[in-house]
């Protein structure tokens, strides 16, 4: 069947790993435990696609707060913006669950950087989402 074909490729089931300590060849030291809540499912019984993206926001802005960088929309100066986003989902994931996000950062230039995200599944010990916002 197809899901034996999707096995084979790697595309069913996400990364097995243990932690998010090295993922991909990158470490995802800064970790933020996210609640999944029953409304993020969808009619597919499973957490919606756009679900994943409001994931990686509440760890992109956590992780900036505590780099330092306390977003204030109303205060002077430049603010970030994020030019681009992409998640790749590997594994779906069902309410109850409890996951992480892990970021790091990495493509740092002198006007932007990368942030990747992976989302680790606490029970199934799994990555079962991986992305990157510039």
């Amino acid at each position: 069947g197809g899901g034996g074909a999707l096995a084979r490729r790697g595309l069913a089931g996400g990364a097995r790993t243990d932690s998010l300590d090295s993922y991909k060849g990158r470490t995802y030291g800064f970790r933020v435990p996210v609640e999944v809540r029953w409304g993020d499912m969808d009619a597919m019984k499973h957490v919606n696609n756009v679900r994943y993206f409001v994931f990686f926001e509440t760890a992109r802005l956590k992780h900036l707060e505590a780099c330092g960088h306390l977003i204030d929309v109303t205060g002077p100066g430049p603010q970030p913006i994020l030019s681009s986003t992409s998640c790749r989902y590997r594994a779906p994931l069902t309410y109850p669950c409890d996951i992480q996000v892990g970021v790091c950062i990495d493509e740092v230039d002198e006007t932007s950087f990368t942030q990747h995200y992976a989302v680790f599944d606490q029970a199934s010990k799994r990555v079962v989402a991986e992305g990157n916002g510039r």
